[in-house]
């Protein structure tokens, strides 16, 4: 969905529902992404944007961002650059489950 002209409230809506549908949050308030760049660490701002419910900004090729999922204990990140084409995952660790 992370294309040029995609809704952030619907790629919002795609992140946070299910989580709370499958009971794994009780509530899911914080934000399931953010801008990183000039803005990073994230912090309040005109140029920062954020993936939350009722986001109503469109996506732009060449944006950059850090992409979250928190439930049930486990975390799951990725860094994504908007291309012309579609998502680019910037994340090159391999996606596997391991132990602390």
């Amino acid at each position: 969905m992370m294309r040029p002209g995609a809704d952030a409230g619907d790629i919002d809506k795609v992140l946070r529902e299910p989580v709370l549908a499958a009971g794994l949050r009780e509530s899911y308030y914080h934000r399931v992404g953010y801008t990183l760049g000039l803005t990073y660490p994230p912090t309040s701002g005109e140029y920062i944007r954020q993936f939350m419910a009722g986001s109503s900004w469109r996506l732009e090729a060449g944006q950059v961002f850090h992409m979250l999922l928190i439930a049930a204990g486990i975390g799951f990140s990725e860094t994504v650059l908007v291309t012309d084409d579609g998502p680019e995952l910037l994340t090159q660790f391999a996606r596997r489950l391991s132990e602390r």
